[in-house]
């Protein structure tokens, strides 16, 4: 492959993993903390019994998640955050789906815990080769599979790994 298609594919993944932590941000920022909601509070607005968590290439990331699902019209976007993570430092996890249950979108990055220094990215989108995804629901608890590409190995910026995100959301705001 040649340095300038690797270069392309390599933006092309970081664009999607971009969108996506722009996706988080936007709805991290406009639903809050559950930190301010009593523990009745929580439980009322759908708590699920399943937890949040994230595997790639089978290897589940030590992480220690606050989740937020917020839903806009038939647009279901879900987060997950470890501000303060040992291994990834801030690591943001995200997915948003469709009305019909199409994953447009998936990321999972770290600022740091890529090889080499680099930051830790894996994410699919359509349109970027080597990738999939699918979702599938029980109440609150959404899980995303699929195959993603990312650059976490900067000799291999377009390698890609297996993922399973499970989003446990207390609640699914707007939904």
């Amino acid at each position: 492959m040649t340095k300038l298609v690797r270069t392309t594919m390599t933006r092309r993944s970081s664009t999607a993993v971009a969108a996506t932590i722009a996706a988080v941000a936007f709805f991290t920022a406009a639903c809050g903390s559950d930190s301010d909601k009593t523990d009745s509070e929580k439980t009322a607005t759908g708590a699920s019994s399943a937890t949040s968590s994230v595997s790639v290439g089978g290897k589940a990331l030590d992480a220690k998640f606050e989740t937020k699902c917020a839903k806009d019209g038939g647009t279901t976007v879900m987060t997950l955050l470890d501000a303060e993570n040992a291994t990834y430092g801030v690591l943001t996890v995200s997915a948003i789906i469709d009305e019909s249950g199409t994953v447009q979108t998936a990321g999972i990055a770290g600022s740091e815990g890529g090889s080499n220094g680099l930051p830790y990215t894996a994410g699919f989108a359509p349109g970027l080769p080597g990738g999939s995804a699918s979702a599938k629901q029980d109440g609150n608890t959404f899980v995303v599979t699929g195959e993603g590409i990312g650059a976490r190995d900067g000799s291999n910026p377009t390698e890609t790994s297996s993922f399973e995100i499970t989003f446990a959301c207390e609640s699914i705001i707007g939904g």
